[in-house]
């Protein structure tokens, strides 16, 4: 009976090419995985973090808009909250250290760590898209802030 991993080998060397990575269930090349993941999303912040920081080199509008300000501030304390700080010490280091720590060979579900992962990738790539394409008027709709049929009360004037 053979076993889908080959423990006798390092991670890095299981298998070359980008379908053994694609579709790998070895906990430590998970490990590997979330961590180039959570470092291309701390790049996006950091690159919003310098937008924002150039933006405040002199007063008034210099190099962004209001609304691409905005847009930046939010994105960038998103990301490094939701798409960095907390998957970086959970997802990385807890898959790649934790099996080590007690002496396991592999977690206990290991297709479910690999799909964890690329829903995180799918959701992480769609919240960065959605948030910095977001207009004041997604803004308004989302809210349910928009103008009302029938008059009376909420957001955009009288009725009729």
């Amino acid at each position: 009976m053979t076993d889908h991993h080959d423990f006798d080998k390092n991670y890095l060397e299981n298998g070359k090419g980008f379908k053994s990575w694609f579709f790998t269930v070895d906990h430590k090349r998970l490990g590997v995985m979330y961590l180039w993941a959570i470092g291309i999303f701390f790049v996006l912040a950091a690159i919003a973090s310098f937008l924002i920081r150039f933006e405040h080199l002199s007063p008034g509008q210099t190099i962004i808009s209001a609304q691409t300000y905005n847009v930046l501030f939010t994105l960038h304390g998103a990301v490094m909250v939701f798409l960095f700080i907390v998957p970086g010490v959970a997802a990385s280091f807890g898959n790649f250290l934790i099996p080590l720590m007690i002496g396991a060979r592999d977690v206990i579900f290991p297709k479910l760590n690999l799909y964890s992962f690329w829903i995180y990738c799918a959701g992480s790539v769609s919240y960065t898209h959605l948030r910095a394409h977001e207009t004041p008027e997604h803004r308004v709709c989302r809210l349910g802030r928009g103008k009302k049929k029938g008059g009376g009360g909420g957001g955009g004037g009288g009725g009729g």
